[in-house]
């Protein structure tokens, strides 16, 4: 299977490329292109320093750039329709389950569907013994972070809202509950007992 990648061009054409050759920029520079211009950067470097200026001039004119999420077409049907299955999943997903664990480690009221595996809190939980509550809300960063780039692919209103809300719902239970240094190797857990806070 080929996956075939168009990036928009500001200049009015676009350039394609194949699943095997690096995205350099939108102005189309080739894998081939690319190799040629390291090749001679490097012999520019092997010999005498009057070489050097030219050699950085004909890199110049060939200048790497950024593009966004937005400017990526995929021109495969088969990651197309992954791409959409998995943002439809991840928009499916109540907010109360996503941060249902986030929301028990703080002491918060939690409603909402247990998501189970490794996303469950279990305050007891017990190394090679249980196999639930290993590493609670373990993958909300990277679904939200999912979330936020298909944001950035496809421009919708209701992807963006979903994002900046549990962003918002998340800092609410950790602005005061949840306050364990991370140098104890938790990042997330419930906020220390009177007893064990220490005399200032």
């Amino acid at each position: 299977m080929q996956l075939d990648i168009t990036i928009k061009s500001g200049l009015g054409q676009d350039a394609s490329y194949e699943h095997h050759t690096p995205m350099f920029s939108s102005h189309g520079v080739s894998r081939r292109k690319f190799m040629q211009s390291a090749s001679l950067m490097t012999a520019g470097m092997a010999i005498p320093s009057r070489w050097l200026p030219g050699t950085l001039a004909a890199l110049a004119t060939q200048p790497l750039e950024q593009f966004d999420y937005g400017d990526v077409v995929l021109t495969s049907n088969p990651h197309e329709k992954q791409l959409e299955q998995t943002h439809a999943v991840l928009m499916g997903l109540s907010d109360d389950s996503l941060l249902k664990p986030f929301r028990q480690m703080s002491g918060q009221p939690a409603p909402g569907d247990d998501l189970g595996g490794w996303y469950h809190y279990n305050p007891d939980y017990k190394w090679g013994e249980d196999e639930d509550g290993f590493a609670p809300s373990c993958t909300f960063g990277q679904w939200v972070s999912a979330l936020a780039r298909m944001y950035a692919i496809r421009r919708d209103q209701p992807t963006r809202d979903k994002v900046l809300r549990l962003n918002r719902l998340y800092a609410q239970t950790i602005s005061d509950g949840m306050r364990r240094p991370v140098s104890d190797g938790m990042l997330y857990a419930p906020k220390l007992s009177t007893r064990s806070k220490r005399k200032r």
